[in-house]
């Protein structure tokens, strides 16, 4: 969260009018400064009640929000609008046996992606195979061919079927200068591999 971003804790006893005032003031708060920010409400007293029926099992938590529809907890809220503040975004790749997600920075190239896995990979063997890690890094950008691209959207939208995906025309085949996007799932390819 930034300073144009605000978050306070009102203590459980506060009542609903009062609530709705002190909301308001903060909002009215921050339109004054002309930051454009959000204002996240955000009850403890009732997040903890959502963990404590989570600890139930999921049937009780699955029950209680179908029951109470309006219900809705803020920590989705939370980390999207650090995850839009950070710009990180997430991408996939996916093997039969695995989906693995991983994090990078709104704005990046398809071949930083590339890097990003490289280096989270490297981290894990370092010690078992240094200088062919560094070796396969230095090389990382000589040896990439392409990646094929296709959106978690179009992917859920035809069902998870590659072949589905293909015949509509939403795979797509991208060089090193594509930049990607929140929801990507990609296929990398390599020279030599």
């Amino acid at each position: 969260m930034t300073s144009r971003d605000y978050l306070r804790s009102i203590g459980p006893d506060a009542s609903s009018h009062s609530l709705n005032g002190i909301l308001k003031q903060i909002s009215n708060h921050v339109a004054s400064k002309g930051h454009g920010g959000d204002v996240l409400s955000v009850s403890a007293v009732f997040e903890e009640k959502l963990y404590d029926l989570s600890l139930q099992g999921r049937d009780v938590l699955m029950e209680y929000t179908q029951a109470n529809a309006t219900h809705v907890s803020a920590l989705s809220q939370i980390i999207s609008k650090v995850y839009s503040q950070m710009r990180i975004i997430h991408f996939y790749t996916a093997t039969e046996k695995e989906v693995k997600c991983w994090c990078l920075r709104k704005g990046k190239s398809i071949l930083e992606s590339a890097e990003c896995i490289d280096a989270t990979v490297a981290r894990c063997t370092i010690h078992y195979m240094h200088l062919q890690i560094y070796g396969y890094l230095y090389g990382i950008n000589r040896s990439f061919l392409r990646g094929e691209v296709v959106s978690f959207n179009d992917f859920h939208f035809h069902g998870g079927d590659r072949l589905k995906v293909m015949m509509e025309g939403k795979l797509k085949a991208e060089t090193k200068k594509y930049v990607v996007n929140d929801g990507d799932i990609i296929e990398f390819f390599w020279r030599g591999k």
